[in-house]
């Protein structure tokens, strides 16, 4: 179909393919059409596995699906162990030691403050082969780091909107009314997410500038508005105990182009004087950089 063809040409652009030495291969309809998506990767790996002429694994848990059906006799004369390495269950986990450190309070004024993390993969709008090019280019470090999200977001001019868990799918940038000694306690490890609910690193904008773009705060309520309600996205269920409505948020919608706020109503947030000075080189001095501590280690 037109939809299938679409899709196909779009991975082929995600992932930097020759379309000449690339065709797509669907899954049957009933197994394509399982409950959850999860439900047919067998089926697709014994299908990737039975097309193969060659299998390189890269890293297989032990014990695992994969590991046994690659022991299958049917495909085990095609498994190639090049490129294996050892699986480890060790994950990226930065670790911030903040506890009865005093964090330096931004310029006066108000300020809302959009708070970064390390990408577990790659960036909204960034191509995999991209991602994957740069992991392999730089393998001493990781390329995705909050720091790394900081600078790109300087770079575009530009902070992207995020759909993930917004209302209908909208994408939104948030942000918190909360200062930045306060916003300390919601800074924590997610281990359900593998990632941090946000890192020491960000950009403050003050809060006027906001509202002139159309951002709101948002209303802690149970109410339930309508699908297509415009004022849906500015609402949230304050929780459990109210621990949503701690996060002070507020939300514009669609992606924030820097270029439109004064530069004087902006403020990049770094953990140290170190990755400020960073930062100040990249950036060329365009706009002031907030050190949040004093040699920080």
């Amino acid at each position: 179909t037109s939809r299938s063809r679409a899709e196909f040409t779009c991975l082929l652009e995600d992932f930097g393919m020759d379309e000449r030495r690339t065709k797509p291969v669907y899954l049957k309809e009933h197994q394509a059409s399982l409950s959850h998506p999860k439900d047919c990767w067998q089926y697709r790996d014994r299908v990737a596995l039975a097309l193969a002429d060659i299998v390189y694994p890269v890293s297989i848990r032990p014990g695992g699906r994969l590991d046994h059906m690659l022991e299958e006799k049917s495909f085990r004369g095609k498994v190639r162990n090049d490129f294996r390495i050892a699986w480890s269950e060790t994950r990226l986990n930065t670790r911030y030691f903040l506890t009865g450190r005093i964090w330096n309070p931004l310029p006066p004024g108000d300020w809302l403050t959009h708070w970064t993390r390390a990408r577990p993969g790659k960036w909204p709008g960034e191509r995999s082969y991209d991602f994957f090019r740069d992991m392999l280019d730089q393998p001493e470090t990781y390329v995705r780091s909050a720091e790394e999200t900081l600078l790109r977001i300087v770079r575009e001019g530009r902070i992207r909107g995020s759909s993930w868990k917004t209302p209908g799918g909208s994408p939104l940038v948030a942000f918190t009314a909360l200062s930045l000694g306060d916003a300390q306690s919601l800074m924590r490890w997610r281990k359900r997410f593998v990632r941090y609910s946000f890192e020491p690193y960000g950009v403050a904008i003050r809060k006027e500038a906001l509202i002139r773009l159309g951002a709101s705060a948002v209303a802690y309520d149970l109410v339930k508005n309508e699908a297509g309600s415009s004022v849906r996205v500015f609402t949230h269920a304050p929780g459990k105990d109210n621990h949503w409505a701690a996060e002070r948020e507020w939300r514009l919608r669609g992606d924030l182009l820097l270029n439109d706020v004064p530069t004087d109503s902006v403020c990049l947030i770094t953990p140290d004087d170190l990755c400020a000075e960073k930062l100040e080189k990249c950036t060329e001095g365009r706009y002031p950089v907030h050190a949040l501590f004093r040699n920080y280690t």
